[in-house]
């Protein structure tokens, strides 16, 4: 066992003081909501090969070394438990991908005549007996990523056994005549575990002490009957004539407490169908996952917007969007993204393989390019000078990298489609050198950092690239 100097020493050199905290989130987001053991911590850093040099013990001490982070992490130091809490999950969205600021110049006005709300109230024993039936979908996709600890869990019992009135639920009612769960998930999934499940003993409470520890079957009949029948819950549901942007619109407006669905989330839910499973399968395929390390977060969905994002301008070309000459033509990035989604869904099976094939191949091509640097912000001390210089050939240095860029995954993966492996390994050095010079322009990197939904930014990213392979591999 090494001294405890050396052990330091060791972790300083291993891991940059600003990759530890990353490090600890994506280990616990791993495990979910409930609080883990250190030893269980330990081997999901070993299976993850996140810290692959450091025994159990040295990640213990990591561990500990970037837990005075409350409200972030939670660490019960008699108990030897670690538990991530919501504002560290909202700090592992933040690091998941580079920072990137969608500001669309195009919003689409609706006509408020075209929304269709019904408003009413219902039991949470019938409400409960609906997601049990399925006429309720709490989408699998938002439940496996259910983020409220035990202790939230538990005080939405206690406000309700203390008669406190909850926040409405707000649905949206397919033609199938489901209803999908848009703002109210957490809530929703709460109650599921307590009164269904019967999975969550109550902890934490502030008024009614009596009850902790305690669970559904443990409460007096009373109190039963204030949990499944006397308590309503008030559900605004928009109703299946609702045209699906504006619903997109209305949810994006509605989702703006509790945990916040991303626009990639809300598309899940109203586009079920072809498109959710397609990018679902390639945002969890052996090419995707290579190729960006695994690090881009499931958790809120950015892997599939990346997924949607290629297929959307593969299908769209890019000096099409927001043509105002063009009234077919989307007018910002969520209208493209929505539509895709409804075009994927109304493909045929062989038409979504086709363009199964292109987003792998087009992986790849990105991988021979730049190998572990795909995707990412990059200038020339991200390259070994020695092996370069010996070789002939860029590779990587190792060290820290910059996170993966939506926007450069966008335009490398679709701009890419046309040449052969061949073709970008023959010329590799000339598009590596070109693409470090575009990353000293400052139009370029603005159009992958900020505004990056706006025709312009689209059009100046997606022309720049498209120049430098149309020179380099013409």
């Amino acid at each position: 066992m090494r001294s405890s100097n050396e052990t330091q020493t060791r972790v300083r050199s291993h891991v940059a003081e600003d990759e530890k905290i990353p490090i600890l989130l994506r280990a616990l987001s791993l495990l979910g909501p409930d609080p883990h053991s250190a030893e269980e911590i330990a081997e999901i850093f070993e299976a993850t090969d996140a810290l692959p040099e450091l025994s159990n013990q040295e990640r213990r001490e990591l561990l500990q070394q970037a837990t005075n982070l409350t409200p972030i992490v939670l660490y019960d130091a008699a108990a030897q438990t670690w538990q991530l809490m919501p504002a560290g999950y909202d700090r592992l969205d933040e690091i998941s991908t580079a920072t990137e600021i969608i500001d669309d110049e195009t919003t689409i006005p609706f006509d408020p005549a075209d929304i269709r709300f019904e408003v009413g109230q219902d039991s949470i024993f019938s409400i409960l007996q609906q997601i049990e039936d399925s006429a309720i979908i709490i989408a699998p996709d938002f439940q496996r990523h259910f983020v409220w600890d035990s202790v939230r869990q538990s005080q939405l019992i206690e406000s309700i056994l203390l008669r406190i009135p909850l926040p409405p639920i707000y649905l949206s009612a397919e033609r199938d005549d489901t209803l999908v769960v848009m703002d109210g998930l957490q809530r929703l999934t709460t109650l599921k575990r307590f009164c269904s499940d019967k999975t969550l003993k109550l902890k934490g409470l502030r008024y009614l002490k009596e009850l902790e520890g305690k669970g559904f079957h443990d409460l007096h009949p009373p109190q039963r009957q204030i949990l499944l029948h006397r308590t309503k819950l008030t559900l605004y549901t928009v109703t299946s004539s609702t045209p699906k942007e504006v619903r997109f619109e209305i949810f994006s407006r509605v989702n703006r407490g509790g945990l916040t669905l991303t626009a990639q989330e809300i598309r899940n839910a109203l586009y079920q169908g072809k498109a959710t499973t397609m990018l679902k399968e390639l945002a969890e395929s052996e090419d995707f996952l290579r190729v960006t390390g695994r690090s881009i977060n499931a958790r809120r969905m950015d892997d599939r917007e990346c997924v949607l994002r290629f297929l959307a301008f593969t299908l769209e070309r890019y000096d099409r969007f927001g043509n105002t000459n063009d009234p077919k033509a989307p007018r910002n990035l969520d209208s493209l993204l929505n539509r895709t989604m409804e075009i994927l869904n109304q493909h045929s099976d062989s038409r979504n393989q086709s363009l199964d094939h292109l987003f792998k191949e087009s992986l790849r091509k990105a991988e021979l390019l730049f190998g572990e640097l795909a995707f990412r912000k990059i200038d020339r001390d991200a390259f070994d000078r020695r092996h370069l210089s010996e070789t002939g050939q860029y590779q990587w240095a190792g060290g820290k990298r910059n996170p993966i860029s939506k926007a450069l995954f966008e335009i490398w993966t679709v701009l890419l489609i046309p040449y052969s492996q061949e073709q970008v390994s023959m010329q590799r050095n000339a598009i590596i050198e070109g693409f470090l010079a575009l990353l000293n322009d400052e139009s370029f990197l603005k159009a992958i950092s900020l505004a990056t939904g706006g025709r312009d930014a689209i059009m100046y990213r997606f022309s720049k690239l498209e120049l430098l392979l149309n020179e380099a591999l013409s």
